[in-house]
């Protein structure tokens, strides 16, 4: 019996500890189970936590570790007492022949604790680590000597850095190769916690919500949340009327149909946008054709418009990419010239202004995403404003399957869609109206410092804004990047480089629509293969689409700290590649 125990009793206990443990802590995700290993006879032993503080740490993990360490600690200080009173009995020193199997469990490379009563001190150095507490190497090696009694031979583990101690969310670069490391190339990261979450949303949803469960009303039809959301927004935006939708898509193709656009028409829109825009006009056998941005704002660029035009060309839809507004001067001007409509996929640009005018109530309608992206987010939907009172009649027709108001529920006079909007979206869609301006001064606050701080940086430079803008939306921060400055690491290598040093909050952004195989096999399917020789002209767009950057909105919501661990992963980069 006392062999046995001397034999199983110190390498079963310290497996159990430290897999004990080890379990316990991963359940509270509190660290990395592969950062507690026994290789090569060396601990090392981390306990990674993201920016906790103790009190809640403990709130997370306490119930699992109590239990654990309470059974295995005192399973082995028990058997600890009673094998080191049978070895001191008998003499033996004994190495157990069971130490492969604690190898298998463990990671340990074939040796236990012969005094048993060191068993303990594992599992206590990785709570007391948790805890707060910061050992360095040389005390933790005085904590973990091991004799091994063959040899008699004192067996140091060796523990290459300090261990991890709660502070900033910035790097703890711990030693000097990974100071100088790429996280993508095995190095820590820059940033550990995460940016803020999205949605944003508390009891005023919540609250709204149940009030429209309670009410038994949930369609747009038998309630009023829709109705007097669209009349909110429209008039946020400075238009008198708005028409709800299930998602942007719709309301683009909504505003396109209802300003009488159909099969045969040209819509001109730039190839820097999502496909959406290109698709309500395709989905209505209508032609998009493309013109070129503007190297300094990404937007459409008026001065190629000229080039587009034909006898088909019915309509120009800027967009407004990233919540700035579009040269509306020149859009405007050349679409009154020549007797265009001007429909704004104004998706991106809630609350946006050009010359102090909303952007949706410039053009002849303006269409809005709320997709769970988006400013103003309902997981999906969107709305059309305007301020023509017969757009809005035959805009509300239209999303109603044909019907009028104040008609029969039987009486169709247009050819429409069920393009309805629930009360459920509206409910969250009047909270999230109310947060917007909670949130426009944190976004703009975020995009000038930014601003001022890419341009110090060799081989970055934001996104141009047009001096006529008067607020910008900010849904994105768009910025330049110049792979020479950067040892001429592509862009896509640096957008793989950033998210691996904790800056998830980035996109490449679009592909331009003149390269989409969705939008080139259609337009050839519908208006002949020689159709795309005209979508073959916009080399501006494709430098945007592989020079230029995207933050995201997370990004221009989070605070200083988050800022800064943004662009010290920049410098990092620049450092290493240089």
């Amino acid at each position: 019996m006392l062999a046995a125990a001397a034999f199983l009793g110190p390498s079963l206990v310290n497996t159990i500890l430290i897999v004990g443990l080890t379990q316990s802590m991963v359940s509270a995700r509190l660290i990395r189970s592969e950062r507690l290993a026994i290789k090569e006879k060396e601990f090392i032993l981390a306990a990674r936590v993201s920016g906790q503080s103790n009190m809640g740490i403990m709130r997370h993990m306490l119930p699992n570790v109590i239990s654990t360490v309470v059974v295995v600690a005192t399973l082995s200080v028990a058997t600890g007492i009673l094998t080191e009173s049978a070895l001191s009995y008998f003499g033996l020193g004994i190495q157990s022949p069971n130490a492969s199997w604690v190898s298998m469990l463990s990671g340990a490379q074939g040796y236990i604790f012969v005094n048993p009563m060191q068993g303990v001190y594992p599992g206590a150095l990785i709570v007391l680590t948790v805890l707060g507490v910061n050992f360095q190497d040389e005390g933790l090696h005085k904590t973990l000597d091991i004799r091994d009694s063959q040899a008699g031979e004192l067996r140091r583990p060796r523990v290459s850095r300090p261990f991890y101690t709660r502070g900033s969310n910035v790097t703890m670069q711990r030693d000097q190769m990974t100071k100088s490391q790429l996280a993508i190339d095995g190095g820590d990261p820059v940033r550990i916690a995460p940016f803020p979450s999205w949605p944003v949303y508390d009891e005023r949803e919540e609250r709204l919500l149940l009030e429209v469960l309670r009410s038994g009303n949930w369609g747009e039809v038998s309630g009023s949340e829709v109705t007097t959301f669209a009349a909110r927004f429209a008039a946020y935006q400075g238009a008198q009327y708005g028409i709800c939708v299930p998602n942007g898509t719709m309301a683009i193709q909504l505003g396109l149909k209802a300003l009488g656009i159909g099969a045969g028409d040209e819509v001109i829109t730039t190839p820097y946008t999502f496909i959406a825009t290109a698709d309500a006009a395709l989905l209505l056998g209508a032609k998009p054709v493309f013109v070129d941005v503007k190297s300094d704002t990404c937007n459409v660029d008026p001065d190629r418009l000229a080039a587009a035009i034909t006898p088909r060309t019915k309509a120009i839809v800027p967009v407004h990419i990233g919540g700035q507004p579009a040269d509306m001067d020149g859009v405007t001007n050349f679409a009154n010239e020549h007797g265009l409509f001007v429909p704004e996929d104004a998706s991106q640009a809630g609350g946006a202004e050009w010359k102090r005018t909303r952007i949706g109530a410039i053009g002849d309608l303006g269409c809005f995403s709320f997709q769970a992206g988006k400013n103003i987010n309902a997981g999906e939907c969107g709305i059309v404003v305007t301020n023509d009172p017969e757009l809005a009649e035959i805009c509300w027709s239209l999303h109603n399957v044909g019907r009028i108001r104040g008609g029969e529920w039987y009486q169709h006079e247009l050819l429409g869609w069920n393009f309805r909007m629930t009360e459920w979206q509206a409910a969250v869609l009047h909270a999230q109206l109310d947060r917007l301006p909670e949130q426009e001064p944190i976004r703009e606050r975020s995009a000038r410092y930014l601003d001022e701080a890419i341009a110090t940086i060799d081989g970055l430079s934001p996104v141009d804004v047009d001096p006529r803008m008067t607020r910008h939306a900010h849904h994105l921060y768009p910025a330049r990047y110049d792979a020479a400055a950067f040892g001429g690491h592509m862009r896509d290598l640096f957008l793989r480089a950033l998210p691996a040093e904790g800056i998830t909050c980035v996109s490449a952004g679009y592909v331009p629509l003149t390269s989409s195989p969705a939008i080139r096999r259609t337009i050839a399917e519908a208006f002949r293969e020689e159709s795309l020789a005209q979508i073959d002209t916009c080399p501006i767009a494709e430098e945007v689409s592989r020079d230029v950057f995207w933050l995201t909105q997370v990004a221009l919501l989070g605070d200083q700290e988050a800022l800064d661990s943004i662009l010290a992963s920049i410098r990092k980069i620049q450092t290493v590649w240089r």
